[in-house]
């Protein structure tokens, strides 16, 4: 019994410390926001070819370190899949058309800042979101058409939906208390395609990524 009133006694004399003890947090406790938005580009393969993903980000930053944001990406021209034979009208006949391919995606953009105040520093990304592709072709001849489009219209075969993971590593450059510089090298994980003509590993691959932020960079 005596043992139990000397434990109680011990914890209200530690109360005080219990109470009063600064909590530990990620950020600190006054936190810094600042924030950007830019054009972006990357440079990878898609379905065997090298071709440009042009598209735009945004985020804010706190403390200078943590990144919350998110990003889109999307091929500014269409792919070519090469001559296939798809069936056309209602008669069952099929026709040879070469047929293109239409493929971006996007989500939210999640990042950490090492040294911001360094005039080249490094920074780290994980985007996670979701993406499309579809595949189309053009209708030269009247009856050709799936959806009853004009043959000077591009008609769509199929479209496809997935999910995307992109981990990025960059090397960023202060060019100005406005504008940040960054380029490195992405990988592109596309999970859940569901197309007769191409899988995830063709739309999968190593990357190289170039970005340029405007905004706010406040120091720490």
């Amino acid at each position: 019994m005596l043992t139990i009133r000397l434990a109680a006694l011990l914890f209200l004399l530690n109360l005080p410390t219990y109470v009063y003890a600064e909590q530990q947090t990620l950020l600190g406790g006054n936190v810094s926001l600042s924030g950007y938005g830019g054009p972006s580009v990357i440079i990878s393969d898609v379905n065997g070819s090298l071709v440009p993903i042009v598209g735009g980000i945004g985020a804010g930053v706190f403390d200078g370190h943590l990144i919350i944001g998110g990003g889109g990406y999307g091929m500014p021209n269409m792919m070519s899949l090469g001559i296939h034979s798809i069936a056309a009208g209602a008669g069952g006949t099929t026709i040879s058309r070469e047929l293109q391919l239409g493929f971006g995606f996007g989500g939210a953009d999640i990042g950490w800042v090492f040294m911001p105040d360094e005039l080249v520093h490094y920074c780290l990304h994980l985007l996670v979101g979701a993406g499309a592709a579809e595949v189309n072709y053009y209708p030269t001849e009247p009856g050709d058409t799936q959806s009853g489009s004009s043959p000077a219209m591009m008609d769509n075969l199929e479209s496809n939906g997935f999910f995307v993971v992109q981990p990025s590593v960059v090397a960023e450059l202060n060019v100005a208390t406005f504008c940040r510089i960054e380029g490195g090298i992405a990988y592109r994980r596309v999970i859940g395609v569901m197309s007769k003509y191409f899988g995830d590993d063709d739309l999968s691959s190593l990357a190289v990524i170039l970005t340029v932020k405007f905004g706010w960079f406040g120091s720490e």
